[in-house]
């Protein structure tokens, strides 16, 4: 297929990319090898089969008794529960579980599953209108709508790697949070837009696209970080006009108190958790993984603490320096954020599978070394499915500090190269 002459090719971006990161991203990957050309051809392939029956499968059920007003136990009933408060004039009752369970429509022998509301204003008006609909219709335009953002979104970034955008559409990460009705999808697609427009020398985008992030604002520890040593100033300041509106927006929709609502029940949140490490078997944080090798609140959000500072840290130096390649910076960033939180769990490895897709940009998977990171980035969920007696908190972070290790020391030793 000839290439879209409206579409910017990856060399084209490379002055722009230069402006605005300081280093120009490798054009291509060269030539694609047969076996390359043929692994890259069948995961498209089964990408698209895989699409196609996810559809089918939302479809049979929109037409079964599901569709009949009941819902199931995903993440997405919460969000539903907490649209239709929002529909009903109700929406700071989603902060209260026993109001957000009864809006939850479950079937009365359901196994009760509290999923808390603990996010924004700003994620709660994105998704009122789905109050309007029935469980099943509303988990299908929203699931529909994620991934599709998603898809484009990585755009011209998966294009020099073979088969990279069916690998980052078809990663595990990707597919549990599709099961689960989860929002990570939608913060990382925000995320690529704005680097994106970042990219293409267009702060006023990406300001924008960075307030839409305040939808997790757990995972936007190190945005400001990036943003001030890369020296993006415009950027920063769009960033901040978007957020104070998107605040003043929702103020004048719910009321202030709803804001007040929200520091409360995540102080709450976070009270009613220390004591017991609660469901610290599915987070990938360090704070998770020390409290599942039995330290204590106090001492695992210690060494979670400096975990964010080697984050920051890490993130700083390596986007306040003009020589090291962009797509470098890119998978540190994307790397760092997930061990930046101390509240992250394994649906947010979305951010892992981007990072190893801007490894890969930047010639990580010419080695056999390399090849072996990319893919342990892509599977790290799976064998906390897989194998019994091990949970995806024993090993996640450090796996992911490593990483953020090695993004760091490849910079600094062979910087506005790619590396091998």
């Amino acid at each position: 297929m000839p290439p879209d002459p409206d579409q910017p090719t990856d060399a084209a971006l490379s002055p722009r990319i230069e402006a605005s990161f300081g280093a120009a991203a490798p054009s291509a990957f060269g030539r694609a090898t047969p076996l390359v050309a043929f692994v890259s051809r069948t995961l498209m392939v089964l990408l698209l089969v895989t699409l196609i029956a996810y559809l089918g499968a939302i479809a049979w059920v929109l037409n079964s008794d599901v569709a009949r007003g009941a819902a199931f136990h995903i993440d997405f009933v919460a969000f539903w529960a907490a649209a239709k408060l929002a529909v009903a004039g109700e929406a700071v009752v989603a902060f209260d579980p026993n109001a957000l369970v009864a809006a939850q429509s479950l079937a009365p022998d359901a196994a009760r599953h509290v999923y808390m509301w603990l996010y924004p204003p700003s994620f709660h008006l994105l998704i009122t209108p789905l109050g309007l609909l029935g469980f099943s219709a509303a988990f299908a335009i929203f699931s529909t709508a994620t991934i599709g953002l998603y898809i484009l979104a990585l755009g011209s970034w998966a294009r020099p790697v073979p088969g990279g955008l069916a690998l980052a559409v078809a990663a595990p990460p990707v597919g549990f949070v599709l099961i689960a009705g989860n929002a990570s999808l939608l913060w990382v697609s925000a995320l690529l837009c704005a680097l994106s427009l970042l990219a293409r020398g267009r702060p006023r985008g990406a300001g924008a696209m960075i307030a839409l992030l305040t939808l997790k604002p757990q995972l936007g520890l190190l945005i400001p970080v990036a943003l001030i040593a890369g020296r993006h100033w415009r950027a920063t300041l769009w960033a901040a006009i978007a957020t104070a509106a998107i605040v003043a927006l929702t103020i004048a929709v719910f009321g202030i108190g709803y804001w007040f609502e929200f520091f409360r029940a995540m102080v709450r949140a976070t009270v009613a958790f220390a004591p017991h490490g609660a469901n610290t078997d599915t987070m990938i944080t360090w704070y998770a993984c020390a409290r599942q090798f039995g330290a204590g609140h106090e001492t695992a959000l210690a060494l979670q603490m400096l975990s964010l500072a080697a984050a920051a840290g890490a993130v700083g130096l390596l986007w306040s320096r003009r020589s090291v390649a962009p797509d470098l910076k890119l998978a540190a960033l994307l790397l760092a954020t997930l061990i930046s939180t101390p509240y992250a769990f394994q649906y947010e490895l979305v951010l892992a599978v981007a990072g190893a897709l801007f490894l890969a940009r930047a010639g990580i998977g010419h080695s056999p070394a390399g090849r072996a990171w990319l893919a342990a980035l892509w599977l790290l969920p799976v064998p906390g499915w897989l194998i019994g007696g091990i949970e995806i908190a024993h090993y996640a972070a450090p796996v992911l500090a490593l990483s953020v290790a090695a993004c760091t020391v490849l910079a600094l030793r062979r910087p506005n190269a790619a590396q091998s």
